[in-house]
């Protein structure tokens, strides 16, 4: 939602004392279709599309065929027609890529400290026999 409202501010300052027919009229001016309370044509963009779906998808552990699923790609054509669907190689290089961002970040962190780091790690298994490994690490 940040991204949609990046890319429509603007300066203008709009009372509503006597309602939004102000501010449908500069939408349209600067075209945006306005219908009720929602914007329709709306900027779309397929780089943001991409990062949100990855961010999704390891948020929410789903498989990485999740984008190749129909029922998904109808709803997202129906939400929006510019959208150009994703496919499997496609997230997956996105989401490496955001994991080589991330671990340069944390490297960079952790040299960047004064002193020690000491670093604690565990091993469990889920309740379906999936192994987790987790680290932690501690500094002052």
């Amino acid at each position: 939602m940040e991204y949609l409202k990046e890319s429509l501010e603007c300066s203008q300052i709009y009372s509503c004392e006597h309602g939004t027919s102000n501010m449908q009229k500069h939408m349209l001016k600067h075209g945006h279709n306005v219908v009720g309370d929602e914007l329709e044509n709306a900027p779309f963009d397929q780089k943001v599309y991409r990062d949100l779906m990855g961010k999704a998808i390891i948020k929410h552990n789903l498989p990485f065929n999740y984008v190749e699923y129909d029922g998904v790609w109808d709803v997202q054509s129906y939400l929006n027609s510019n959208v150009q669907p994703i496919l499997k190689n496609t997230i997956i290089g996105d989401i490496l890529d955001t994991y080589r961002f991330e671990k340069r970040k944390m490297k960079d962190i952790l040299q960047s400290l004064p002193g020690k780091v000491c670093l604690t790690s565990d091993l469990w298994s889920s309740s379906v026999m999936d192994g987790y490994l987790s680290i932690t690490d501690h500094f002052v």
